[in-house]
């Protein structure tokens, strides 16, 4: 039996005592991460975690990766501190390679009982974050089948949320809703004012609009709201497909 390694379109093999269940990420909108044998409920037309703007990996004790996400597969791409070797996750850092290694160790023996987290530092960039946590049910498996998520998000990742969704979502101006798509890019507002040829004057004017619109009362309060908003998922048109 084969081990299998980064999924490619989504598509990842589960192997454990009881079944071999193919999981081509087309879940059921419950969102069940667990029961990966038997009867599992997986089925929906949407690749959900694909949708994701974080990194998911669901790794054996080993790092040997079962499944990634698209966005994982972009960061194995655009960081070189971590990579896919024969299938095996690896941070490109001794200090960090070990506190994964430790985490590791402390998920397949089931003393972990929380989730762990730590930070890949970068020169001249913003650290990755790293949380690791047992899959719900994972626990009660033998450590062999053990089944370990891996989240890494990457602050210097530019979100490029549509200006569509933002104009529908808060009822935004076409500036308005570029104005906060420059804001998820965490641009200030002289880059704003220059990359859309307006004035900062302007700029304060359509922020005082959005502030309206979102009952924020301060450009931090509006950006919390513009990255907790669900246009920030990697939707797919049929021009993606």
């Amino acid at each position: 039996m084969t081990q299998p390694g980064l999924a490619a379109q989504s598509s990842i093999q589960f192997y454990d005592q009881s079944a071999v269940a193919t999981w081509p990420i087309k879940m059921r909108t419950t969102l069940r991460l667990y029961g990966l044998g038997n009867g599992v409920e997986l089925m929906h037309r949407a690749h959900i975690l694909d949708q994701l703007p974080i990194g998911v990996a669901i790794i054996d004790q080993r790092a040997k990766v079962r499944y990634s996400n698209r966005h994982l597969s972009e960061l194995l791409r655009a960081c070189p501190e971590l990579t896919l070797t024969r299938g095996t996750l690896t941070i490109h850092s001794t200090g960090h390679q070990d506190a994964f290694a430790r985490a590791l160790a402390q998920f397949a023996s089931g003393s972990a009982d929380a989730p762990v987290a730590f930070a890949i530092s970068r020169p001249h960039r913003h650290p990755l974050s790293v949380v690791m946590a047992n899959l719900p049910d994972s626990t009660r498996r033998l450590p062999a089948t053990r089944s370990i998520m891996v989240i890494v998000c990457d602050p210097d990742f530019a979100f490029q949320c549509p200006v569509p969704l933002l104009r529908q979502l808060f009822d935004f101006t076409p500036t308005e809703a570029a104005v906060g798509k420059l804001m998820l890019q965490y641009k200030d507002t002289s880059r704003i004012a220059k990359e859309l040829a307006i004035s900062h004057e302007t700029v304060r004017k359509h922020l005082q609009a959005m502030f309206a619109k979102t009952h924020s009362r301060n450009q931090a309060e509006l950006l919390h709201i513009l990255l907790f908003n669900p246009a920030l998922l990697h939707f797919t048109t049929k021009r993606d497909e």
